[in-house]
């Protein structure tokens, strides 16, 4: 049972509470071990906060953690990646994420991209050949880590791989719950309404949210 957090959210408290909940994995939203890049991007935490949450964890039973690192971040450099990479290794989660950064052309960074400006550091965001160089970088570095590659963008140590992330890939049902939420049959994909008679996409269709004939 995954929970995700943000790594200045963690107390020992909240920790504990998780366990009796039953969660027995937490998914951080990491990104980067540099300060810099952290606030460039936007993020509320910063290193310490990592190296704080991570004790936190695993003294209230945590014993699956997975860390999202992502490449392409404003004012990431090859030494700043390596850095990030070097201490997320030294730290051992049980699963990594490594996402290259994908720009929503209506955020602030996005349109200031588009429109080939400055602010928002948008002319420090890595060209798309060192976000490639990042990701081998990444994938060489886990893999002396121990880590296994079983999925395009997800390196877990030996047994854990998320079954999240693999559902996917074997084209297996899943349901999802609560406003938004998307689910598959094996067949048929749909989405749940965001608000009351909200009309939902899902791939190239639109449908409303309704409860799935799963024979079909």
């Amino acid at each position: 049972m995954t929970l995700e957090a943000d790594p200045e959210t963690i107390d020992a408290q909240k920790a504990s509470a998780w366990v009796r909940a039953g969660i027995n994995r937490v998914s951080f939203g990491v990104q980067s071990f540099s300060d810099a890049e952290l606030a460039a991007s936007g993020r509320m935490h910063r290193r310490a906060d990592i190296y704080r949450a991570v004790p936190i964890l695993r003294q209230a039973g945590i014993a699956n953690i997975g860390f999202d690192l992502i490449a392409g971040l404003p004012l990431q450099t090859p030494d700043s990646w390596r850095e990030s990479v070097n201490r997320l290794v030294e730290l051992a989660p049980e699963h990594v994420f490594r996402y290259i950064l994908e720009v929503d052309e209506k955020s602030r960074l996005g349109s200031e991209l588009l429109k080939g400006g400055k602010r928002y550091s948008a002319r420090a965001v890595p060209s798309e050949d060192q976000m490639a160089d990042f990701y081998e970088l990444a994938r060489s570095s886990f893999s002396a880590a121990g880590y296994h590659h079983y999925e395009i963008s997800n390196w877990a140590k030996p047994g854990f791989e998320s079954r999240h992330n693999l559902k996917y890939w074997r084209r297996e049902a899943y349901l999802g719950f609560g406003a938004g939420a998307h689910s598959f049959s094996g067949v048929q994909r749909w989405a749940n309404a965001h608000e009351r008679g909200e009309l939902c996409k899902c791939d190239t269709k639109r449908v409303f949210a309704r409860r799935p004939n799963w024979n079909a």
